[in-house]
């Protein structure tokens, strides 16, 4: 299959994922607002190396995992979460971890690791600010996604690599409560594979938990 970045920790997940036809990968994303840590375990094993707090707004990147039905069990503070993933072998799968009701929640997507073209970058939308609207999403004045809501996922869109700053931002659609727009600039890199999250909550009762938005590349 060819879907893996030219880095070296690709090309290392590469080399796992070909060693068997029953591999999958698995990432994380912390999106519970104050968390300081969170411990991943699938079956018996701990996702988390010894050095991986994984506080909110961290991610684990992807790391294999043998295919099939798995229990997760998640722990955050006085937290836990307990449920079923399903990882069909030799495919990508983001987790996203958030709080919702007093309770831990969790999303689970399929993510399409192929490269872009030479001379393109791909970027997709995770919607995890649970008070928010709806949003629409532009990449240097380009509308590509509209009616993002919470919980959603978008799939991976292709956008021009550069050597300069453009600029990411996601709107309202529906007037709820204080939302607003962000903004930020970035490079995108050649090949790069890029997911955007939205974080927070609009009704903070604090800095740290403020609404906001934040890049990460594959």
């Amino acid at each position: 299959m060819l879907f893996l970045h030219g880095c070296s920790k690709f090309d290392d997940l590469e080399k796992q994922m070909d060693a068997s036809v029953d591999m999958s990968a698995l990432a994380v994303f912390n999106m519970v607002p104050n968390s300081t840590a969170m411990e991943i375990s699938l079956g018996e094993s701990k996702i988390n190396k010894v050095n991986e707090r994984l506080a909110f707004g961290d991610y684990l990147s992807y790391r294999t995992q043998f295919s099939g039905k798995k229990t997760i069990r998640i722990v955050s503070g006085k937290d836990t979460y307990e449920g079923l993933v399903d990882l069909l072998p030799q495919r990508f799968y983001s987790i996203f971890v958030n709080k919702e009701g007093g309770k831990l929640t969790v999303v689970q997507s399929e993510d399409d690791m192929i490269l872009p073209a030479k001379g393109n970058a791909k970027i997709r939308v995770a919607h995890m600010s649970s008070d928010a609207a709806s949003f629409t999403f532009g990449e240097g004045g380009n509308q590509l996604l509209n009616n993002i809501k919470y919980k959603d996922v978008t799939g991976f869109k292709e956008i021009k690599s550069s050597e300069r700053q453009t600029l990411l931002v996601v709107k309202p659609t529906t007037a709820v409560g204080n939302t607003r727009s962000l903004e930020q600039v970035f490079i995108p890199k050649d090949q790069g594979i890029y997911t955007l999250l939205i974080k927070g909550y609009v009704n903070a009762s604090n800095e740290t938990e403020e609404i906001s938005m934040q890049l990460v590349k594959h």
